[in-house]
C-alpha cells in the first residue's frame, strides 16, 4: 500500500478517538515536516528582520598595534564622540573603531595570528569597509607599498597640507621605485629579509626618520605622522612608535575620512570622556 493510501486509511481510524489519538498520530507521521516547515519560516523570518533591522556602517577606522592601556575603552569612546562630531545617528548607522589588532614587524617572525590580523585588514579594505588606518610605520609602510592609500594632497585642503607639510609630518612613497618593483619578474624579484629588532627599531619614536620627498623620483604623499595629534597623544594610542595615518584608496566615505583626520587632530580622549 502506498504510504499516502495508508496515511488516509488511519486518518479514517482516528474519527471520534479524541484528542489523544490524534496527538500521536501527529507524532507518528507529521512531526518530522513540520518540524522543517517550522524551522524554515523561522529562518525566513530572522532573514527578513535582521535586513530590515541590521544598521550600515557608515564609517570605519583602525588603528593597527596602539600601545593604549585600554584600547576597546579608547574604541568605544572614538565611536560615540566621532559620531556626534560628524552628525552620525547611532540609532541609525554605526561608526566602527578597532583600535585592538596586532601585527608583528620586520619578515621573520610573522606568526598565524599576524596573518590573520593581515587577512581581516585586507578583507575590510577589499570588501570597501575601511576608511582610515593608523598605523605603526614598518607596517603602514608595507600596506602603503601595496597601494592601500590615498594620495593626502588630492583630498586634503591646501592650507591643511601645506601646514602639516611645514611641520614635516607628511609621510612620502616613492611610486616609481613601486612601478619598477612592479616590473620584476618572480625570478628577479627577491624580498629583503629584516628581522623583528631592527624593524622595531626602525619605528621607534627616539630613532625614526621621516621619508625624504627630496630623494625620490615619484613622492606620493600618502600619510600623516599623527604622535601629536591631540586624540592620538591623549589616549596614548602610540606613546613609544612612529604613528602614520592615512586615508584608504577606495574609502566609500570620503569626507568623512578627511572629518576624522581633522577630528583625531583636534579633539582629546579627556574631552570624549568627559561628555559621556
Amino acid at each position: 500500500m502506498a504510504m499516502r493510501d495508508e496515511i488516509r486509511e488511519q486518518r479514517k481510524k482516528l474519527k471520534g478517538k479524541g484528542i489523544g489519538a490524534h496527538l500521536a498520530w501527529f507524532w507518528e507521521y507529521d512531526k518530522v515536516p513540520f518540524i522543517l516547515i517550522t524551522l524554515g519560516v523561522l529562518f525566513v523570518i530572522v532573514l527578513i528582520y535582521s535586513m530590515v533591522t541590521q544598521k550600515k556602517t557608515a564609517f570605519e577606522i583602525y588603528a593597527l598595534n596602539a600601545e593604549a592601556p585600554d584600547n576597546t575603552a579608547v574604541s568605544e569612546s572614538f565611536e560615540q564622540q566621532f559620531a556626534q562630531d560628524a552628525g552620525i545617528d547611532l540609532s541609525k548607522e554605526n561608526v566602527t573603531a578597532d583600535f585592538s589588532e596586532i601585527q608583528a614587524v620586520g619578515t621573520t617572525q610573522v606568526t598565524q595570528y599576524d596573518l590573520a590580523t593581515s587577512t581581516k585588514v585586507t578583507a575590510s579594505v577589499a570588501n570597501k569597509e575601511m576608511d582610515v588606518m593608523l598605523c605603526d610605520a614598518w607596517n603602514f609602510d608595507s600596506y602603503a607599498d601595496d597601494g592601500f592609500f590615498l594620495d593626502l594632497s588630492t583630498v586634503l585642503d591646501a592650507d591643511t597640507f601645506a601646514s602639516l607639510k611645514e611641520e614635516n609630518r607628511i609621510y612620502y612613497i616613492d611610486e616609481a621605485l613601486l612601478e619598477a618593483q612592479s616590473e620584476e619578474t618572480d625570478a628577479d624579484a627577491t624580498e629583503e629579509e629584516v628581522s623583528y629588532d631592527d624593524a622595531l627599531a626602525s619605528e621607534k619614536l627616539d630613532g625614526f626618520v621621516m621619508p625624504d620627498p627630496s630623494a625620490m623620483e615619484k613622492p606620493v604623499a600618502v600619510g600623516i605622522l599623527m604622535n601629536d595629534a591631540a586624540y592620538v597623544k591623549s589616549a596614548g594610542l602610540y606613546t613609544d612608535t612612529a604613528c602614520i595615518g592615512g586615508i584608504i584608496a577606495n574609502t566609500q566615505h570620503q569626507d568623512l575620512a578627511v572629518q576624522a583626520l581633522d577630528f583625531l587632530e583636534n579633539t582629546t580622549y579627556q574631552e570624549i570622556q568627559t561628555e559621556k
